[in-house]
């Protein structure tokens, strides 16, 4: 909040960084489940930016797609994975595909397409972030991919002991204690098997 005000104060109530710092507000308030105050932030600044002349196009596109998060805190699988094929494809031709938000969109795409029961959408998701997921294994999105990745192997029918699901589960509880809806899927993982 502090950010926000500071970028409005500098910047003004009506220029791109302080739109960018609404919704940057609007992230962390998803994370910390106050969700429908976070929904009136991203839907001002993107509002906001809708207004502004020299808005781009791509911007305008980027934030709207990026709702996925309330989608995915919502559980409405099919409106996330509906959000995030074209967001990926937007990331993908404007950005490194190693770079956090693409992470973060493929971990969630694949989550959905678990919980969706597209074993094949998931599976192409998981192998998007083959190499990414050797570089920063520990990055809780990558934490997210290998859950999914156990869980389609398990239900594809491969022998995944429990002990690899019990092991997931430990790093999930010291690197990313807070992200439940890992857990919770190592734990419907563990259930199926």
């Amino acid at each position: 909040r502090a950010a926000l005000q500071l970028r409005r104060e500098i910047l003004g109530e009506a220029a791109w960084g302080a739109f960018d710092g609404q919704r940057q507000l609007a992230y962390a308030l998803i994370r910390g489940g106050r969700v429908d105050e976070a929904r009136l932030h991203f839907d001002e600044s993107l509002s906001g930016l809708k207004m502004l002349e020299d808005a781009d196009p791509n911007d305008i596109e980027f934030w709207t797609l990026r709702a996925y998060l309330f989608d995915i805190h919502a559980q409405d699988w099919v409106a996330a994975r509906d959000k995030l094929v074209p967001y990926l494809e937007l990331v993908e031709s404007l950005h490194r595909v190693d770079a956090p938000h693409w992470l973060r969109a493929v971990g969630a795409l694949a989550q959905a397409c678990l919980r969706l029961g597209d074993l094949t959408c998931a599976r192409e998701a998981i192998d998007k972030v083959a190499n990414t997921l050797e570089i920063a294994p520990q990055n809780p999105w990558a934490l997210m991919a290998r859950t999914v990745d156990l869980a389609v192997r398990r239900q594809e029918g491969e022998s995944v002991p429990d002990e690899a699901l019990t092991r997931l589960a430990r790093e999930v509880r010291e690197i990313a204690p807070l992200r439940v809806d890992i857990l919770t899927l190592l734990e419907e993982t563990r259930n199926r098997g």
